[in-house]
């Protein structure tokens, strides 16, 4: 009966693992697109690549958490009480969790103060009533959302938008551009 709930519990852990490694190898390679493949994603990649990021961010951090505590609790005996290794992964886990809720935005606070401009992509479409369009985003996996304004993302104020077929893009010479962000505010940095 006991060989039967190991072959059970064994069987289980390897499924486990082979999905959370397929998940892994999964959004690594979304992670590791290239710049301009990034910028076709959808909403929805993008926001499977910034969990990914996060979450190896606070894997590391819940690593590290749990190795400084079990070097710098001021262990004196070779043997190591069950218990107390179980709170120290738990207190690990807590500040891993921590991380992954706060990490996010700090580094965004950071970015805002610390990065001052951004790339897009440049179109020329003829056929629009503009000569130069940027690449904002995509809408889904077969329109583009483009623009006149390379910060209407930003600014959310741009004179019009454009949905473009992705063949059409595809068809066209783009340019990577670099733009100045527009200026915020000390609260816009902090809050936005």
């Amino acid at each position: 009966m006991i060989i039967i709930v190991a072959i059970g519990i064994i069987s289980g852990v390897i499924a486990l693992l082979v999905t959370c490694i397929s998940f892994l190898i999964k959004y690594n390679s979304l992670n590791s697109k290239s710049e301009l493949s990034q910028a076709f994603f959808t909403d929805e990649l993008k926001l499977k690549v910034y969990y990914y990021r996060l979450s190896m961010l606070s894997f590391i951090i819940f690593i590290e958490a749990f190795c400084i505590i079990m070097l710098f609790s001021g262990i004196e005996n070779e043997v190591i009480d069950f218990n107390y290794v179980v709170a120290v992964f738990i207190l690990s886990l807590l500040i891993a969790l921590v991380s992954f809720l706060l990490v996010g935005k700090i580094i965004k606070v950071v970015q805002n103060f610390r990065i001052k401009s951004h790339y897009k992509f440049q179109i020329v479409l003829p056929e629009v009533d503009s000569d130069n369009l940027y690449i904002i985003r995509m809408y889904n996996k077969d329109i583009c959302i483009c623009s006149k304004d390379p910060n209407s993302e930003i600014n959310e104020e741009s004179e019009k938008t454009y949905l473009i077929p992705l063949e059409d893009i595809m068809k066209k010479e783009l340019t990577k551009t670099t733009w100045p962000l527009p200026e915020m505010n000390l609260l816009q940095k902090i809050f936005n």
